[in-house]
């Protein structure tokens, strides 16, 4: 593996995961360190024991997306669509 991708992908027990990370609302897979606020897309592996989190961005980030997002939605809607 490349370090781009070993520092884009971790696993944590199931104990870390509850005690460090928060689902964000809305979202059922996308969570939020509680101390980095950065964010992942999570998957259970290894039966349920583990999970595996990829790095996918932080949450200022998503925060802009959301919103253009929602600026957009409202304008197709202006528009009829």
């Amino acid at each position: 593996m490349n370090d781009a991708f070993e520092n884009a992908v971790k696993v944590v027990s199931v104990e870390e995961f509850l005690k460090d990370y928060s689902y964000l609302d809305g979202y059922d897979d996308i969570v939020t360190c509680n101390t980095s606020e950065i964010v992942f897309k999570s998957n259970y592996v290894n039966n349920g024991f583990s999970v595996q989190l990829v790095k996918i961005s932080n949450i200022e980030a998503l925060k802009s997306i959301e919103d253009k997002m929602n600026a957009f939605r409202d304008q197709l809607q202006k528009e009829g669509f």
